[in-house]
């Protein structure tokens, strides 16, 4: 009886890992030989390009502020677009529709339970600006440090502009633990940050004066390098690695020069195109693909989870989705009745369902309970053509291809597939 507990046990922790997995790695978004370029270095930045700007805050919340400040004004840097959403979805400023494409229950979570967000006080004491930093975020600055701000000093070597902004030479430099919400998991992150409060010029009194805002960046930039095609390539993350945003930029460095990319933005190494396809920001990787040959849709093949009858690719279709799955993969399991719904919405699109899984009577007990009445095959490992030519690493997949079976859409958010997969019904 014991032995049976801790076996159930282990099961149990074991199924918890693989389902986090599948929801921490970030899938392949093209087709093509797929590479993870090793991380060289934190690159510390001296002098750092500020880049994210605070936003004011209202008065929804309650906040402490030291006694004796003059001219307060609260704003905050907020370390997660998802929980962000959430509270706007709380506050009745965004619609349900608009919230749901971060992908998460909003019964789960509660933002004001987790250091997401950082808030900023500006304001005078005794005639000297001040900025205080809420580092524990507990929405109480009574007990954060007082930055006093050096005064302002015109420079003649820089020409100044009414009514614009300036970075000065003072920054505070932090090292600073927070989370985000990814993919229903509130990720713990610690980073070097600095952040700073920038000056505008007043042209009629000739002077500099703080604005009520302050900057953050993230002090160090990730540099990732490997050889392809015999080359050495160097790709740095330019943007913030703190602040998940979604378009990085990315410096490139190859044989022929510098160049800056964007997410999916083609380049040349030797004579071959390559992409970005993915950055993931947790684990500190970087992705590499090529796509110099197209895959042959037309030999997918595989056994039918249902009556073991050989099943092909339906390539004749307008409107394509693939969407692979295994048995142990509770975000999977959890978006099949969506699918059904899907299927029912959308009847122009033809599905094709891929499970792969140690126990194909699960798999069936799956496809009965949610009556799936599409195409399903099923692998008891994982085909060649998902591993290589898909480059599937994280499940749910989901791939959304035109009538030209060119790819619009691959990844891990249903919605996300569903989005493209309207537009592209609309469009017939």
């Amino acid at each position: 009886m014991h032995e049976k507990c801790i076996k159930n046990i282990f099961k149990a922790l074991i199924n918890r890992y693989l389902s986090i997995y599948c929801l921490l790695v970030l899938p392949t978004l093209v087709l093509g030989q797929r590479y993870n370029l090793p991380l060289k270095t934190r690159l510390t930045m001296p002098s750092p390009n500020f880049i994210e700007w605070s936003y004011k805050v209202d008065s929804m919340f309650s906040f402490k502020i030291p006694d004796g400040i003059l001219n307060p004004c609260i704003s905050q840097i907020t370390f997660s677009k998802a929980m962000t959403k959430l509270e706007q979805l709380q506050c009745n400023r965004i619609g349900k529709a608009k919230f749901e494409s971060y992908g998460f229950n909003s019964g789960e979570y509660s933002s004001m339970n987790h250091r997401w967000k950082m808030l900023g006080l500006r304001g005078t004491i005794e005639g000297k600006e001040v900025l205080v930093l809420d580092e524990n975020f507990d929405y109480d600055m009574t007990n954060d440090s007082v930055y006093y701000l050096p005064k302002p000093v015109l420079n003649d070597t820089i020409p100044l502009y009414n009514k614009f902004n300036y970075q000065t030479d003072f920054k505070i430099d932090r090292n600073i633990s927070y989370e985000f919400l990814h993919n229903e998991i509130v990720h713990k992150l610690s980073e070097p940050l600095s952040f700073t409060v920038l000056v505008v010029y007043d042209s009629l009194s000739k002077s500099l004066t703080y604005t009520d805002l302050f900057k953050m960046v993230c002090r160090d930039k990730l540099v990732f390098e490997d050889v392809f095609e015999g080359e050495k390539v160097n790709i740095q993350v330019v943007s913030s690695t703190t602040y998940p945003s979604t378009n990085p930029v990315f410096k490139i460095t190859t044989s022929s020069g510098n160049f800056k990319r964007l997410l999916k933005e083609p380049f040349l190494i030797g004579t071959s195109n390559f992409i970005i396809d993915s950055f993931d920001l947790i684990h500190k990787s970087l992705y590499l693909s090529n796509y110099r040959t197209p895959y042959d849709w037309g030999s997918i093949k595989g056994t039918s989870v249902s009556t073991g009858e050989t099943l092909t690719f339906d390539l004749m279709a307008d409107v394509k989705l693939i969407h692979v799955w295994t048995t142990w993969c509770r975000p999977c399991i959890r978006n099949l009745p969506k699918l059904k719904e899907l299927s029912q919405s959308l009847t122009s699109v033809s599905m094709l369902g891929i499970c792969i899984g140690e126990n194909k009577t699960q798999a069936q007990e799956h496809v009965t309970k949610n009556n799936l009445d599409w195409p399903l095959m099923y692998f008891e490992s994982k085909p060649d053509f998902i591993k290589n030519e898909l480059a599937v690493e994280a499940y749910p997949c989901y791939i959304v291809l035109d009538a030209n079976n060119k790819i619009l859409y691959k990844g891990s958010d249903l919605n996300q597939a569903k989005n493209q997969l309207e537009i592209l019904t609309m469009k017939k």
